[in-house]
């Protein structure tokens, strides 16, 4: 979390060097691995990670991203597919974007309700999804995302314009 990567990549070699069925120093080293841009790399990790703790929708997660930083669309979305089976904590922004790249806007605003809608859903998040919802008309839903971006503390400069300009929108004053 403080970009010392180098420095936690040296630490998750030692702690495997230990014992090397820790599955969450694996799925660390993956995440190393993918900020150091070694792809290949993390996606050989995740999958350590994943046949030492099956299942586990972060493991999946972090597969997801590699698979996408090579480039492999559809074992990403696969995996991201599977993730979100079990928890949608995880790959919903991702399949989202997959699905915007790919031009399949019905399941790009499906999964980023889904993202948008999570309870440790970021700003970025409600915004985008508020932002998509408007443009359909859907103000209702687009209100409950923009009250909760109000909530965490958002630029209110930005919803007041909206609700200026789209006065359908029902926000909490």
């Amino acid at each position: 979390d403080q970009g010392r990567i180098a420095e936690a990549k040296q630490l998750l070699d030692l702690v495997l060097t230990r014992d090397p069925s820790f599955a969450e120093a694996w799925v660390g080293l993956g995440i190393c691995y993918y900020n150091m841009r070694q792809y290949d790399s993390a996606l050989f990790v995740a999958r350590v990670a994943d046949g030492l703790n099956p299942n586990n929708p972060g493991v999946l997660h972090n597969m997801g991203l590699a698979y996408r930083a090579l480039n492999q669309v559809d074992a990403a979305e696969l995996v991201w597919l599977r993730s979100v089976a079990i928890d949608s904590t995880f790959a919903s922004l991702n399949l989202a974007h997959l699905y915007r790249d790919q031009g399949d806007l019905s399941k790009y605003l499906d999964f980023l309700i889904k993202a948008a809608s999570r309870p440790i859903a970021g700003r970025d998040e409600l915004k985008e999804a508020a932002q998509e919802l408007i443009k359909k008309r859907q103000f209702s839903t687009a209100s409950v995302f923009l009250n909760r971006l109000l909530a965490q503390g958002s630029d209110s400069s930005y919803v007041r314009e909206l609700v200026d300009k789209y006065p359908e929108l029902n926000l909490k004053r």
